[in-house]
């Protein structure tokens, strides 16, 4: 009795290996939900890893390097005696 979805035998008694070698056999290596690590396919585990390695290397980098530039504070802004003793005045009614 064949199925009607693959077209195969049904694999009862078939090891987990040996239904993976069907498949593969008759549908080639895109039925795999992840690629063999090995060989060419091995780029397919690699490159995200090192992407985002890299991408946390910039990152870093460039926090620290903004982080750097940061100066001494400015100094406080000059203000006349008068303003801040009308402030003081103000701020003496309010208490």
């Amino acid at each position: 009795m064949t199925t009607p979805a693959s077209g195969v035998i049904p694999t009862a008694g078939w090891t987990s290996s040996q239904v993976k070698n069907r498949l593969i056999a008759q549908f080639g290596m895109a039925i795999l939900a992840s690629p063999p690590r090995s060989g060419f396919d091995l780029l397919a585990w690699v490159i995200p890893g090192a992407a985002l390695a890299a991408g946390v290397a910039v990152a870093s980098a460039l926090a620290l390097r903004w982080r750097g530039r940061r100066g001494p504070p400015p100094p406080p802004p000059h203000i006349d005696a008068a303003i801040a003793a009308r402030i003081d005045s103000d701020l003496a009614g309010l208490e």
